[in-house]
């Protein structure tokens, strides 16, 4: 039998009563469906005299001469815990999609007689220049894809472009020569090339244009 606390019913005493309960297997005891109640706690009675305690099944009342007294199984939540340390730092993520380049300007561009120098590439466009062996320049045109369309105000256009095919959408000396081209995913551009023959400069064409991506 349970040696008995002497002296008066305290918080020391009767939680060290608990400890020895708890130690002695009482926690499993006390686990049990009968002795915690719908609230989670765990009921006993205190002995007024001498401080004994005991665990009682949930609702029924303690004897004459003990007070009833109650605690929760699980203590109150406790304090938050210091933040940790800082995490390394990421991996880098995969790059974003192109942007639009903007304006590409030319200007006293040179290409030698039967040579072709890019001036331009926006998405699946190439923009060349190229100075022909009769002493004509002319710009070139071409697309990696398939599907893209040339509206120009040289040549059979407007037209469709096969991948790899050149276009000739200003072969001429005038200074406002125009063409827009679009391809299939959205890229599109226009262009107001102009450019001097060989006539002008010898044995070589001169050219100057701008270009501008609109999308």
């Amino acid at each position: 039998m349970p040696k008995k606390f002497n002296g008066r019913v305290s918080y020391a005493n009767v939680m060290a009563t608990v400890a020895v309960f708890i130690a002695l297997g009482g926690g499993a005891y006390a686990a049990s469906s009968s002795f915690v109640g719908s609230t989670g706690t765990i009921s006993g009675c205190v002995a007024k005299k001498g401080g004994a305690f005991r665990v009682v099944k949930s609702g029924k009342k303690c004897p004459h001469g003990s007070v009833a007294l109650a605690f929760n199984q699980k203590g109150p939540q406790g304090l938050p815990g210091a933040p940790g340390a800082t995490g390394g730092v990421g991996a880098t993520g995969p790059a974003g999609p192109e942007g639009i380049s903007g304006q590409t300007r030319w200007g006293n561009l040179t290409v030698n007689e039967g040579g072709t120098t890019v001036v331009a590439k926006v998405g699946p466009f190439t923009l060349s220049a190229q100075c022909q062996a009769g002493g004509e320049g002319r710009y070139v045109l071409t697309s990696s894809v398939d599907g893209a369309w040339l509206y120009g105000e040289d040549g059979p256009y407007p037209g469709e472009m096969k991948a790899g095919e050149e276009f000739f959408p200003a072969d001429d000396e005038d200074y406002d020569e125009a063409f827009y081209a679009w391809a299939p995913g959205g890229t599109s551009l226009n262009a107001v090339p102009l450019h001097f023959n060989k006539e002008h400069i010898g044995s070589a064409c001169e050219f100057q244009g701008e270009l501008t991506q609109t999308s």
